[in-house]
């Protein structure tokens, strides 16, 4: 059983690995329950790559097993951030498309800020890297999928998505 404030969960994973890096999670809200805004219908939350063994704040200590899971090479850390940005993408399409009939609201608008860009950025990567590569798995995703099922997709305002944004515009496909 949901508690009364979630109507419907969802979950979607591309990685078959031993931790769900992308895996998406959608918890539909109840409509009394939807901050700010009827429209704010569902909260996301994703798995982002790990670029260094280390937690968010409050999170407790790192642990040693913890750094296998880390995605040492500057590349492999970027291309599970573009991996990321079309599962965010898919998960919603195919929730719109399979799930949001009747009493299931369609989620029509998805706030994305950079993910993986902080905390948990590989050494070697700057923060509009890890948004340029977002960017790109968000095209895939949309690509991808029927035009009744998209979502449209807002960015998180900040520097690094900016810049993103305005390479994303330069560039005829990823690099």
């Amino acid at each position: 059983n949901l508690p009364e404030h979630i109507l419907h969960c969802y979950a979607r994973s591309y990685n078959t690995g031993a931790h769900p890096f992308g895996t998406v999670f959608i918890n539909v809200l109840a409509k009394d329950f939807r901050p700010l805004s009827p429209q704010n219908v569902a909260v996301l939350y994703t798995v982002g790559a790990l670029g260094r063994n280390k937690k968010a704040e409050g999170e407790g200590e790192v642990s040693a097993e913890r750094e296998a899971l880390v995605k040492t090479n500057p590349r492999e850390f970027v291309h599970e951030i573009y991996l990321t940005g079309a599962n965010v993408i898919r998960s919603v399409v195919s929730y719109n498309k399979d799930h949001a009939k009747g009493a299931l609201p369609r989620i029509e608008v998805v706030r994305v800020p950079v993910i993986a860009g902080g905390t948990f950025i590989h050494p070697q990567v700057d923060p509009s890297e890890v948004a340029l590569a977002l960017l790109w798995g968000i095209h895939q995703g949309l690509v991808d999928s029927a035009d009744e099922d998209r979502p449209a997709v807002e960015l998180m305002p900040g520097k690094a998505m900016e810049d993103a944004y305005a390479q994303y515009r330069k560039m005829p496909t990823p690099s």
